[in-house]
């Protein structure tokens, strides 16, 4: 069994000619919706290169449809996902914009996904808001494989 720590986002992604200055309002002929958060895309990846039902993950998402559609992503890749909290707030959200030449700006609405973690799984996340302490994550794991 593989057991991936992380985030659980949906991507809201526009491509533009450039990137908005502060004050500065582009426009994008359309953007995607797309499944991220760098917990969710690592599970999937392995998932795809393993065995099924061998790749869980631990992580908050919203009951809302964000949350259930990130979940349902989860299952069509065949990702465990009863370590993963549904709480009343909503999921995740990274808002992307890419440039032309590739570069890209990222603004992830997830505050609440740090009081999840602290509040519900007793994890806190260090100061960059991307690492889980690696003692928990071996203390964690270590039980989930005792339990089954």
């Amino acid at each position: 069994m593989i057991l991936v720590f992380g985030f659980i986002n949906i991507d809201l992604v526009a491509r533009v000619v450039s990137i908005p200055q502060p004050g500065e309002t582009v426009l994008s002929s359309r953007y995607e919706t797309l499944f991220g958060g760098k917990g969710a895309n690592q599970a999937v990846v392995a998932a795809r290169v393993s065995l099924p039902h061998q790749v869980a993950i631990v992580a908050c998402i919203g009951d809302d449809a964000f949350g259930r559609s990130a979940r349902d992503n989860l299952a069509r890749n065949s990702v465990v996902d009863n370590l993963v909290t549904s709480v009343a707030e909503p999921t995740g959200c990274a808002f992307i914009t890419v440039d032309e030449r590739g570069e890209n700006a990222i603004t992830v609405g997830s505050a609440f996904l740090m009081w999840c973690w602290a509040e519900n799984m007793a994890w806190l996340l260090t100061p960059s808001g991307a690492s889980l302490p690696h003692q928990s994550c071996l203390g964690f794991g270590s039980s989930y494989h005792d339990e089954g």
